[in-house]
């Protein structure tokens, strides 16, 4: 029986990342409605780390229910992004190739980001020698190709903006296919151009002065000479000219001399040339959310305590408001939410955070009960963890303070809870939130 080979190409994870990218960024009814959520101001134990997450559903309904607040995701706080390979003296950096299967996922990679922020391809690696000249230059000499004197060949790609909320210790951001100048130029591209030519057999009795390489094929101007050791063999063959258009369909180049048996292997460019789509070429399949809680004021609005830590990060797609069935789409949802249950009470003692208040004949028998969350406002509080359902004219009971103090009113919070798709947790240590201050919460998808 015949066996059957399958492979998933590693562009599919580019493709899940661009989906997820754009469906944030699309300016349309289908635009994603998400939410960075934060959440667990309890502490998580003695000591006070970071518990195991299980992707159980009982995980996601504690999750959901230790949520203080979010801040919705918009087009401007998603971008793809790429492993951050700063440029390094001495390394040996993968050259790009057609025909690798491995050049995107090697350890040092094909491409670089130099301190000036510009991006750059290894086209060339001079027979795996060690890089020690920074790459330099941009699209406006030689389309972009600029070979160093350590024998490198980079080809420019694009500069990453100053001040980029997308770079970070770790990534880079990566566009798609170039339509700025904020990136990088069009003017840079050339489609089907010879990015270097690998020996496959040295051959034996050629000379320097009659050894060429034909070049044949539907593009023009390519051009490459042979380069032949004291015994007569081939040991290189340099592009002197890459060449335009050239297709693999019917690309064809031959060493031609007095001798026998070299052969050579050409590497052409990708589709439309380096650099029309660096996302796609770098094989990017990570989509960084980079969103700012407390851009309004630290509370958002009073949505979101500042006035409690918390411990847990969490991506919230598709909820639904407080009582509806639907999910809120772009022109109804809020910029900012509160998940907490706000308890407005007469004047009394006060409560302490994250103690149990509750409403019954005990704790153990409490018709309603929550963790305060928040005590900022001078007649309420506000809970998360909520058991049960408050009743107006019932006295709220401090489990550990011992305060009482009846309820007036109640507001529930802005989302349904339960509701929508929490595709991303995050168990972390506790980060205190002040009003004097705002947290930049940072996620990265890979797919």
């Amino acid at each position: 029986m015949a066996t059957n080979f399958s492979n998933t190409s590693y562009t599919l994870g580019y493709e899940k990342a661009l989906t997820m990218y754009q469906s944030f960024t699309a300016n349309t009814d289908l635009t994603m409605v998400g939410y960075m959520m934060i959440g667990k101001c309890v502490i998580w134990g003695s000591p006070d780390d970071p518990v195991a997450i299980h992707d159980t559903e009982y995980s996601r309904f504690q999750t959901y229910n230790d949520f203080l607040g979010g801040k919705r995701i918009t087009g401007n706080d998603v971008y793809l992004v790429l492993p951050r390979r700063d440029w390094t003296s001495g390394k040996v950096y993968t050259a790009y190739d057609d025909y690798s299967n491995t050049q995107f996922t090697s350890t040092n990679g094909m491409y670089v980001y130099v301190s000036t922020g510009e991006v750059y391809k290894c086209i060339d690696n001079a027979n795996n020698a060690p890089s020690t000249d920074v790459p330099a230059g941009d699209y406006t000499t030689n389309n972009g190709f600029k070979k160093m004197s350590d024998g490198y060949t980079w080809k420019y790609m694009y500069k990453v903006p100053a001040g980029s909320k997308f770079l970070t210790s770790a990534w880079i951001p990566v566009p798609t296919i170039q339509t700025s100048a904020y990136f990088g130029h069009a003017n840079n591209l050339v489609d089907g151009a010879i990015s270097r030519m690998v020996v496959l057999t040295a051959g034996s009795g050629y000379g320097n002065n009659n050894t060429i390489i034909t070049i044949t094929g539907s593009g023009i101007t390519g051009n490459a000479n042979a380069i032949v050791n004291a015994a007569g063999s081939l040991i290189s063959a340099n592009v002197d000219a890459r060449g335009v258009r050239y297709s693999r369909q019917n690309f064809k180049a031959t060493v031609v001399g007095w001798g026998t048996g070299a052969t050579v292997r050409t590497i052409l460019s990708p589709y439309r040339g380096h650099g029309f789509n660096p996302a796609r070429e770098l094989g990017a399949n990570t989509v960084l959310i980079s969103v700012k809680i407390g851009d309004v004021d630290a509370t958002e609005g009073h949505n979101i305590t500042a006035n409690n830590d918390f411990r847990q990060i969490g991506l919230l797609l598709r909820p639904h408001k407080y009582g509806e069935t639907v999910a809120a789409n772009i022109t109804s949802a809020d910029l900012a939410v509160s998940m907490a249950t706000q308890l407005v009470l007469v004047s009394g003692a006060t409560y302490a955070n994250d103690e149990v208040v509750y409403q019954g004949s005990s704790q153990a028998n409490a018709t309603f009960l929550g963790y305060v969350s928040d005590k900022y406002f001078t007649n309420a509080v506000e809970c998360t963890n909520i058991q049960g359902a408050p009743t107006v004219g019932t006295a709220l009971i401090g489990a550990s303070s011992g305060a009482s103090r009846t309820m007036l009113s109640y507001t529930n919070p802005d989302l349904e809870p339960e509701t929508g798709d929490l595709v991303y947790t995050e168990n972390r240590a506790a980060v205190l939130r002040t009003l004097e201050q705002g947290e930049i919460v940072k996620i990265a998808l890979r797919f």
